[in-house]
């Protein structure tokens, strides 16, 4: 029974956040930018390499950020958003993760 709800709330979260990237996706065509959740003290490697850069969605249609980790705080905001906050990289696409 634990487990059941253990998955199911990680299924809803994963739901929310597909729901919440495609909004990004429809709002920003060009990429969406990776922001980090400062509330939280540590990150993986992966969402430490994507921070703070404005992604095009075929990498970020590898990485799949609405299926990161279970603890993880990361978000995409738009590009348009990124660029008004005056965010570093929010310039530049970056097409390949090399």
């Amino acid at each position: 029974r634990r487990f059941n709800m253990m998955r199911q709330r990680a299924a809803s979260r994963r739901l929310l956040l597909r729901i919440e990237e495609a909004q990004v996706h429809a709002m920003s065509p060009d990429g969406a930018y990776w922001v980090l959740d400062p509330s939280l003290r540590t990150h993986t490697a992966d969402c430490l390499s994507m921070a703070g850069k404005l992604w095009s969605w075929d990498v970020l249609r590898h990485i799949r950020p609405s299926n990161r980790h279970v603890q993880c705080g990361c978000r995409l905001i738009t590009a348009s958003m990124a660029r008004a906050n005056g965010m570093p990289g929010s310039d530049v696409v970056q097409r390949s993760r090399g």
